[in-house]
């Protein structure tokens, strides 16, 4: 907020102080209305009660509401409901069976029941439910063919599908025209890296 010219911030929480008091809070934070200022909600409480701030009514992301508490979702839980093991969202790698958040098969990013891989890890490829590793150069290859990359790691270029070495000391390239040089090098006009 800016009072004669001269920027004041709002207190602790508050989101909004343009009319002098606090009128709005952050999430996990209370307006208390008789002092104009945002009080800290409980462990991992999203909203609660002005006049007991352990008494929560929604919960952060990786907990749930347990009477008026929040506490958190078991490691492998991104989200919970009812119970820390009951799952309502899992990690990567990781799908959602009867609440559970089980492993995927091997270098599966994603999956569905368990054996069906919809989506691979970098550096593989999706060849019918299962994740197969690209060519050495591929950061990412053609779902259908391993063999075509989508993707090259650094110092690597695409070029119709294969990744070719970028020049010399060159970390990032296009056209063969470096634009990332290793440490201690910059690219010169021609795009090439040098001291």
């Amino acid at each position: 907020m800016v009072v004669d010219g001269a920027v004041q911030l709002c207190t602790a929480g508050c989101s909004d102080c343009s009319a002098g008091d606090c009128i709005a809070c952050y999430a996990g934070y209370i307006l208390d209305p008789n002092t104009a200022t945002c009080l800290r909600c409980g462990t991992n409480c999203l909203t609660c009660s002005t006049s007991n701030t352990n008494n929560c009514f929604s919960c952060a992301v990786g907990s749930y509401l347990s009477s008026s508490s929040c506490l958190a979702c078991s490691k492998n839980c991104v989200a919970c409901s009812v119970s820390a093991n009951v799952c309502t969202d899992c990690p990567p790698g990781r799908y959602i069976n009867s609440g559970s958040c089980d492993k995927c098969p091997r270098n599966c990013l994603t999956c569905n029941s368990g054996s069906i891989c919809t989506s691979c890890r970098m550096g593989f490829g999706l060849l019918g439910n299962a994740c197969q590793g690209c060519i050495m150069s591929c950061a990412s290859c053609d779902s259908s063919d391993i063999n075509v990359c989508t993707s090259c790691f650094k110092g690597l270029e695409l070029v119709n599908g294969v990744c070719v070495s970028c020049p010399n000391r060159c970390l990032t390239c296009f056209n063969g025209i470096c634009s990332e040089c290793s440490d201690g090098f910059y690219p010169n006009t021609a795009g090439k890296c040098i001291r």
